[in-house]
Order: structure tokens, then C-alpha cells, then sequence
């Protein structure tokens, strides 16, 4: 097994939405990011599978859409590992 050495200013794990808008504001800032993922591109990992969107309860389609519903929804859609404050800043701000 050949062992090769790669300089870049940031790394960044990961090739999903977070990691690729990272890249770029690395970029934007001068600086050389390099990116690694565990499979390939859209391919693993949570952006691709959530297809790029958010849910949000608006109440438009369903009268019994409410924030305190996407919240449960959020936080059993991330079999409840995800940090209930950040959902609760994700949905309501």
C-alpha cells in the first residue's frame, strides 16, 4: 500500500450540502479546501437522500400541521439522535 501526503489549508469530511457550501467559503476566502467522502458524490451520506429540501409546517395543506408536529417529525426522523435545542432553532427561526 502506497501511503501519499496531500497539503491543503482545510479539509473538510464530508461531501454533502454542509461540506460542498463549506468548500466554497473556503474558496471565497483564498484558501485551498480538499474534500473527502466516505462513497461517492450524492451518493452517501444525508443531503442527497433528503433530496435537498426542508419540510416546513405551514398549515396550507394539513390544518393540524403545527410547529410542535415538526419538531416530533424532525426529531423522529433522525431516530432521535438529533440535538432537540438545534431543532428547535432550525424550525422555528
Amino acid at each position: 500500500m502506497e501511503i501519499k501526503t496531500i497539503t491543503t489549508d482545510v479539509l473538510i469530511i464530508g461531501s454533502g450540502g454542509a461540506g460542498c457550501r463549506a468548500a466554497i467559503e473556503v474558496s471565497n476566502q483564498g484558501k485551498e479546501a480538499l474534500i473527502v467522502s466516505k462513497g461517492l458524490t450524492f451518493r452517501s451520506g444525508c443531503t442527497g437522500m433528503a433530496e435537498g429540501g426542508y419540510n416546513a409546517a405551514l398549515g396550507l395543506v394539513d390544518p393540524e400541521d403545527s410547529v410542535e408536529a415538526h419538531i416530533k417529525d424532525t426529531l423522529k426522523g433522525g431516530s432521535y439522535l438529533n440535538d432537540p435545542k438545534l431543532v428547535d432553532i432550525l424550525i422555528n427561526e
